[in-house]
């Protein structure tokens, strides 16, 4: 179960979300989520445009993948007035719940890769 502050964050950025497709749009329902994510976009390497030295991706379907590196685990504490009485002073989660609402979000075409990074 989430803590009642976590809910309220989600339902927050649910009524006032204005939709996007950009990198910064899901850097910041990330955020706002309470992670540090990181997103990468992948290209495919392309005689004439890119450059010696430039990462082979793979084919050209690699245009529809992209990657969001998740930086630690989210920690949530207790804060008097957010929180109610029961819940434990600090709560550390994986990315489940970011992982289901970029999942939503993300353009249908897209293949979205999770990748985790601890500190």
């Amino acid at each position: 179960l989430e803590t009642l502050q976590e809910r309220r964050i989600a339902l927050v950025q649910k009524v006032t979300g204005k939709g996007g497709q950009s990198k910064s749009y899901f850097q910041s329902i990330a955020e706002s989520l309470g992670y540090e994510v990181e997103i990468d976009e992948f290209r495919p390497f392309i005689c004439g445009i890119s450059h010696c030295g430039d990462i082979l991706n793979g084919g050209h379907d690699v245009r529809y993948n992209w990657r969001v590196r998740v930086i630690g685990p989210r920690l949530t504490y207790f804060r008097a007035g957010l929180s109610r009485c029961g819940e434990r002073l600090m709560s550390i989660r994986a990315a489940e719940d970011l992982e289901c609402v970029l999942n939503r979000l993300k353009p249908a075409h897209t293949n979205l890769i999770f990748a985790y990074e601890g500190d």
